[in-house]
This record gives C-alpha cells, structure tokens and sequence, in this order.
C-alpha cells in the first residue's frame, strides 16, 4: 500500500519538476517532457530489484489518456479537420495494407520455426492494425499459447515502444526528408497556424490557474465517468474501445461550445497528463519477457513493426501524403488511440488530434476481424 502511494505520488509529482526545468536544463529541452518523462519511466522499469505494481500502472496510463482526450479536444475544429480527411484515410489505408503484407511474408518465412505461426500472424495484424485489445480478443477467439501471448506482448513493447520513441523524437525530421510538410488547415493572418499550445500571454496569479484547471477537470471528470457508467450498463464491463469511442465523441461535441473551446488551460493540463501517461507507460516497458522468449517469435514482431512503417513511409511519399498526416496515422496504425495525442503533442500540432484518434479507432473497430480471418487464411491455404 505505501509502495503504491509512493509509486503515484512520484507520477503526479516529477512531470511539474521536469516541466519546471524543461527551459533550465538543456538535455530536457532538447529531449522535450514526455520524452523524458517515458525514458524515466523505461529506465525505472528495468531496473532490476525494484517491484513494479503492473496493473497500478496501467490504471494511471489508461485514466490519464481519458482524462487528457475530451481536454485536448475541446479545443480543436473538427469541421476544419474534414479539409483534410482524403489524404487521412490514404495514409491508413495504405498503413494497414504495409502491416498484413509484411505479416504474410513474415509468416512463410517464420512458419516451420514458429509453432502456430498462422495464430501469430493475425495476432501482429489485429495488433497493428487496431491496439492491444485486439491482439488480446485474437489471442482468446484462436486459443493462443499463454507463453506465446507472452513474449508477442514483450516483444510488442519493446519495438514497438522505441518506434514510439523514434516519432517522438526524430520521427518528424527524418520523415522531412522525403514527405511534404504539412499544410495547416487552420489559418490566422496570412498563413500562420494556430499555436501549438493554448496558454495565455499574460501572467495569471496561481489561484486563477489553478480555477481555469478545476474548469477543464469539471467537464472532463463527468465525461468519462457517464461513458464509464453506460459502458458498464450496455456492456456489463469497461470496454476500453467504448469507452475511448465515447469520450471522443463527447469531446468533439464539448468543443463547439465556445465557453468550454476557451477554457484557458484545455490544452496545458491534458498535457500534463499526457507526461504521466509516459512516465507510466515507460515503467510498463519491461523487456525481461523477451530474455527467455522465443527468438524467432521476437524477429516476426520486430520485422513487422519496422518493415511495414518503412513502406508506410515510401508509399506516403510516392503519394505525395505531408508529413505530420503520415506520423500521425502510423500512430493510429501501429499504436492505438491511446498513443496519438502523445504523438500530436511531440510534433507541435493539434490539427491532427481529431483524424488520428478516428483512424486509430476505426482501427480497433476491424483490427480482430482482420486479424482472425487472415489467420485462418493461412492456415488453409499453408
């Protein structure tokens, strides 16, 4: 109990310290927050001795992201993002198409060196194509090995974790070299697009920043709690697809109310959620999984996530998709929704909160249709 007090503490507490020395210590400017943040919490993670609460974890990173998802949403246009909603879906579309063809190769060549390897590859596409819920729903439909489940699952956060970390970082540079830049839909004198962040010019006393915060937790907090609420009515339990479904929708329709589109600190306080989401999530990243796991297993996973993100990239290119469009729905392909606004708030742009939460959601939305009909594809055809 002291330990998990401890434990939540120290994820409420660092990110206002890591903030606070964001302009005073060079290697946190230049790694931003929730870089930091995520390497903190990977590092705590592995550090061997240390006991680590998984599922406290897990509630943290799950009810940060709701909470931060209708606050960061509120302040977007969602009318505006439709201007740009054909070269969103290419990009997913030709997202997904990169994740079965690499599954497939990946499969004839993995398939007499991996037990079941037709289960694992529509394991990697559900997982890829929709979120960790889907891998999960496809691991139960096809009656996966519970050791296999578990290194996929390890092998899943650690590559798929430093993809994470590679778009955070230096995805949007490198990517720059050969995707157009993107071209904000939203235009204030001239061409200039909207600031990446919502905080006022004017210096505020810390009881009136402290009201604007209590105003974004009072619409958010009863957001999630009726979406919760009726999830567990229709549902008989939390489903996380729901849930992050509804609060979104809730969040967009919340943001055409000028009132609460203006809240001072919208954005401010989802992103420091968001830095607890990484520092809870970086603690999840453990690789002791992979230490005594299937090697070929690993290779399949690993060669899914960077091969199909590479031909994601050539492929945007050849179709002229901008690059923040490609970043973010790479995000929705291979992440999920948690991960986007993550992601949006590492490449300074809000605009593409709204395309890539829907890609990611219409992702979880086939991910295990698709996931458990190539599988038995395979295994009919091999």
């Amino acid at each position: 109990m002291i330990r998990d007090t401890i434990t939540l503490a120290i994820i409420i507490i660092l990110p206002s310290f890591i903030l606070y020395y964001k302009d005073r210590l060079k290697l946190i400017s230049w790694l931003s927050p929730i870089v930091t943040c995520y390497s903190i919490g990977i590092i705590a993670g592995n550090i061997p001795g240390i006991p680590v609460n998984r599922e406290l974890l897990r509630n943290v990173a799950e009810i940060s992201v709701c909470l931060a998802t209708p606050m960061l949403l509120f302040s977007c246009d969602f009318m505006k993002w439709l201007k740009n909603s054909k070269s969103t879906f290419l990009s997913f579309f030709i997202g997904c198409i990169a994740v079965v063809i690499v599954a497939c190769i990946a499969f004839l060549v993995f398939r007499e060196k991996i037990t079941d390897c037709w289960k694992v590859a529509g394991m990697t596409v559900g997982l890829y194509t929709g979120a960790t819920v889907n891998l999960t729903a496809i691991a139960i439909a096809l009656d996966v090995d519970e050791n296999t489940f578990i290194v996929l699952n390890s092998a899943d956060l650690l590559f798929a974790g430093l993809y994470f970390l590679f778009l955070i970082t230096v995805g949007k540079k490198v990517f720059g070299l050969v995707l157009p830049p993107y071209k904000s839909y939203s235009h204030v004198n001239g061409g200039e697009a909207i600031p990446a962040t919502t905080e006022p010019k004017e210096k505020r006393s810390r009881m009136q920043v402290f009201v604007e915060v209590l105003k974004s937790f009072g619409v958010s907090v009863p957001i999630v709690g009726v979406v919760v609420a009726i999830s567990m009515l229709l549902l008989g339990k939390m489903g996380s697809t729901f849930i992050i479904l509804g609060i979104t929708t809730l969040g967009i329709i919340f943001s055409f109310n000028k009132t609460i589109n203006h809240f001072r600190y919208n954005y401010e306080t989802g992103d420091y959620l968001l830095l607890m989401f990484a520092l809870a999530l970086g603690t999840l990243s453990s690789v002791q999984g992979l230490i005594t796991g299937n090697f070929p297993l690993v290779i399949f996973v690993a060669v899914v996530v960077f091969v199909s993100a590479l031909i994601h990239v050539f492929a945007a290119a050849l179709f002229r998709i901008e690059n923040d469009t490609m970043i973010i729905t790479s995000a929705a392909v291979l992440f999920g929704p948690a991960f986007i606004l993550p992601v949006a708030e590492s490449i300074k742009n809000r605009e593409v909160i709204v395309a890539g939460l829907s890609m990611a959601l219409l992702g979880n939305a086939f991910g295990t249709y698709l996931g458990i009909a190539l599988a038995y594809m395979l295994d009919y055809w091999f």
